[in-house]
């Protein structure tokens, strides 16, 4: 970091994995984002799936505050916060909520699949040879070594899933990170 507390971009964007539990033990079902509602955090509610088993549900009024859960027993809050907290030690997130770090995470992916699919569906017809969606991830805004809000995300249709395609595609619209998401991810 430099002495702003903003930490330096990256010369090469990072690729980093389509956000999903990487355990794949934990998922969203009726995923519904509330943009209208939010302020402060993402407005939302979501049913929290454990091993295909739906288990409770996730909420956030978007009113700045933590989410809120409701777990079928104490025994599968606990599970679902261990699959959170061991993501969060893989993936360096330091938090004290690292059950809504996860959740935040999950949905990202969720709403990164729901905005590609559109893409895909709108063009697909006037483009015919297309492969993927890039995902492009603006560098997020830092103030006293902490995010403070994460950048713009950009989706941009790509005929090739080739690393070195995909690589200039988000160097040139300026990427902070990047994913890929192949069109039969799409469904």
């Amino acid at each position: 970091m430099d002495n702003t507390g903003t930490p330096p971009s990256p010369d090469t964007p990072e690729r980093t994995r389509f956000a999903a539990d990487p355990t794949g033990r934990v998922t969203l079902l009726s995923y519904k984002r509330h943009p209208r509602m939010s302020d402060e955090t993402t407005a939302f509610e979501a049913t929290i799936v454990l091993d295909g088993k739906r288990v409770g549900t996730a909420t956030n009024t978007g009113t700045g505050g933590p989410h809120r859960y409701h777990f079928a027993s104490v025994e599968v809050k606990q599970s679902v916060t261990r699959i959170a907290e061991q993501w969060a030690t893989e993936n360096n997130e330091s938090s004290i909520e690292q059950l809504d770090q996860f959740i935040d995470y999950i949905a990202t992916g969720i709403e990164d699949k729901q905005v590609a699919r559109r893409l895909y569906r709108k063009n697909q017809k006037q483009i015919t040879n297309i492969s993927g969606v890039v995902v492009v991830e603006k560098e997020p805004l830092f103030g006293g070594g902490y995010i403070l809000g994460f950048g713009v995300r950009e989706y941009i249709l790509t005929s090739s899933l080739d690393d070195v395609e995909t690589l200039a595609i988000a160097k040139h619209h300026k990427a902070w990170r990047f994913h890929v998401i192949p069109v039969n991810a799409l469904g």
